[in-house]
This record gives structure tokens, sequence and C-alpha cells, in this order.
């Protein structure tokens, strides 16, 4: 074997007729523990995370750092509870979509079609969910870590 921990994935056809492969050189990722916690831009998308981000300042009194801690926190917390965990809902619309095309390969169906075209709508929401046209993506101004969010500007130096 010349690449023994190359792996190739076959990917849900969306936009062609044909399957995209994807090689993977290193075998499967791994996690390497708990990762560092990430702003989703998209988050402001959400009409409900406005008040989260409120709410959790003002539990801060004044002290960015424990304002900003609490915003992480709670951020975590809408992310996985309301927001919801896009990478997961993304894997299993990818499963469902393969479910799809396996079947289509040997049955026509009118509806398979149909549930396969929604999925697919679904799937390219979910992508452009996550960089949304419009919003800025956090960044560094000088040595000030800034968050924009629409009627927020939030910074720690």
């Amino acid at each position: 074997m010349k690449f023994p921990e190359a792996i190739v994935e076959v990917l849900s056809r969306r936009h062609s007729d044909h399957n995209p492969l994807l090689l993977r050189c290193g075998g499967y990722p791994f996690r390497r523990g708990d990762r560092p916690f990430r702003f989703e831009v998209a988050w402001c998308t959400h009409e409900g995370y406005v008040e989260v981000v409120r709410k959790a300042w003002e539990r801060g009194n004044g002290d960015v750092a424990k304002s900003l801690d609490y915003v992480r926190q709670d951020s975590m917390v809408f992310n996985k509870e309301v927001f919801g965990n896009t990478h997961t809902r993304k894997k299993a619309l990818e499963s469902r979509l393969r479910g799809i095309e396996r079947t289509l390969e040997r049955v026509d169906s009118l509806r398979l079609l149909h549930n396969y075209h929604e999925l697919s709508v679904s799937m390219n929401s979910l992508y452009f969910r996550r960089k949304p046209y419009g919003f800025k993506s956090p960044g560094k101004i000088g040595s000030v870590l800034a968050i924009k969010i629409p009627g927020f500007f939030i910074h720690k130096q």
C-alpha cells in the first residue's frame, strides 16, 4: 500500500449529476480536546441573540472581562439549545441526501426527488447561514479584539 492513511469519501451531489470525491491524505481528523471559543457571525441572524448578549452583558455589572465571559458562556448555551449544532445537522442532511441518491439510482420516484430537492435547499441554507452576507467577522483592531453585532459593539483590550 502506497498511502495507508489515505481515505476517499464520496460526497453528496448537490449541484451536478456526479458525486464529488474528498481525498484525505492524513486519515480521519481527530479531536484535540476542548476547542477555544469562537464567535459565530451567523448567530447575529437569529432575532433572539441580541437579547442573549444584552442579558449576559448586564450580569457583568460593569466588569468588561466578566461581561465577555458571560457572553461567551451564554453564547455556547444559545448555540446548543436554540441555534442548533450546524455541523451535526449538516452531517445528518448529507447522510440523508446520500441515501436518497442511492435509492434514486435504482428507483424512479417523484416523492424522493421532491424530498431530495427540499433537503438540498436546507443544506444550502446551512452553508449560507454560517457566513451571512453583510456581517463582519470578529477581528483585531490594533490590540483590541472587536465583535460587531447589529446594535452592539463589544471590545476587549
